[in-house]
């Protein structure tokens, strides 16, 4: 586990490389989602409705490196620089999250979330990593009235497998363009 922090006004940034022996790590305030079954995955990201989601990499990737950003509101999109981008809704019950690997064990501390329990947004970006067997990955996470899940942009192979309707649709709009 490493780790590193930097403040600006608005937003808290993390640094926390995750170990992903198996394809996923977890964003966890200690309590299992309530009416979400996060042990099998629905998209990218799973979960989120009670305090813990799921976020999957791909079943090549030994290790993550991800960047967490806390934002007191809606963070700069930069979705251009990565291969899949979702977003959904976050329900923090009690406004202190931890970062926990594959195995559940303490990959990263968050700290305080800036409206302390409540809604949140969350927005997963991944991309394949610099090396063989390793992916970088963006959490964004403000707070922000609950929205539908969505894909934002599903260019990757993970993101094409999780989220087809996405890259279809996609697919059409660029064809369209063409036209």
């Amino acid at each position: 586990m490493s780790s590193s922090e930097s403040t600006t006004a608005r937003c808290v940034t993390f640094d926390v490389d995750v170990r992903t022996d198996l394809p996923f790590f977890l964003i966890s305030e200690g309590i299992r989602s309530r009416g979400a079954d996060i042990t099998r995955p629905r998209g990218l990201v799973s979960g989120g409705g009670g305090g813990e989601v799921k976020l999957l990499v791909d079943a090549g990737a030994q290790s993550v490196a991800v960047r967490f950003q806390i934002a007191e509101e809606k963070p700069v999109d930069v979705s251009e620089k990565y291969e899949d981008v979702v977003q959904r809704r976050y329900w923090s019950p009690r406004g202190e999250p931890v970062v926990l690997d594959w195995e559940g064990s303490l990959a990263g501390l968050l700290g305080r979330l800036p409206a302390g329990p409540g809604d949140y947004e969350l927005r997963y970006h991944l991309r394949s990593g610099r090396s063989e067997g390793t992916q970088e990955a963006l959490v964004q996470l403000w707070p922000a009235p609950a929205e539908v899940e969505h894909a934002i942009k599903v260019d990757g192979r993970l993101g094409q497998f999780w989220h087809p309707r996405c890259r279809l649709e996609n697919i059409a709009k660029e064809e369209a363009n063409r036209a």
